[in-house]
C-alpha cells in the first residue's frame, strides 16, 4: 500500500511542477510577445498638448497629440483630432524631448509602434513612441518668405 501512496505522491509532484512550468513559461512568453511584437509602426505629426505621469501604484508616461483638423464622432458631433500615446518609463531622453515639445508648443513627428495588446503596467495606450523629430514650420508657397 505504501508503494502505491509513494507513486501517487510522485505523480502529483511531477504534475504540479509541469503545471507551474507551463504557467511560468506561458506568462513569460505572453509578456515578451506583448512587449516586443508590433502590430504596426509609423508616425504622426502634430503638437503635443498633454504629457503626464499617471498611475497609483505603477507610474506610466502618457501623452496626447493634436493632429489638427476635426473629425466627427458617432453622434455626428465635431471633435478635435486627438491621438493618445505612451512611452516606456526608462527612456528619459525621449521623455524630456516630448516634455520640451509640449512646453514650447512646436510641431513634432512621433515615430511609434502599435502593440497587439495593452498591458496596464507599461501604458494606457497601444501606441508606444520610439523617437521624436521636430518639424520645421515652412512658410506657405508664394508669400515671399521661402
Amino acid at each position: 500500500m505504501e508503494k502505491i501512496w509513494t507513486s501517487i505522491k510522485t505523480f502529483f509532484r511531477r504534475a504540479a511542477i509541469i503545471v507551474t512550468l507551463v504557467i511560468v513559461l506561458g506568462t513569460t512568453g505572453y509578456l515578451l510577445f506583448a512587449r516586443y511584437a508590433a502590430y504596426s509602426d509609423g508616425f504622426r505629426v502634430g503638437k503635443v498638448i498633454k504629457f503626464s505621469r499617471k498611475g497609483k501604484l505603477i507610474k506610466t508616461y502618457e501623452g496626447e497629440m493634436n493632429l489638427g483638423g476635426v473629425r466627427t464622432n458617432a453622434d455626428g458631433d465635431l471633435d478635435a483630432n486627438i491621438w493618445q500615446f505612451s512611452i516606456y518609463g526608462n527612456d528619459d531622453e525621449l521623455r524630456e524631448e516630448i516634455e520640451r515639445a509640449a512646453e514650447r508648443g512646436y510641431r513634432v513627428k512621433l515615430l511609434y509602434k502599435e502593440k497587439y495588446v495593452k498591458i496596464f503596467f507599461w501604458g494606457d495606450s497601444k501606441y508606444f513612441i520610439d523617437d521624436i523629430e521636430r518639424i520645421r514650420d515652412v512658410a506657405p508657397s508664394g508669400t515671399g518668405n521661402e
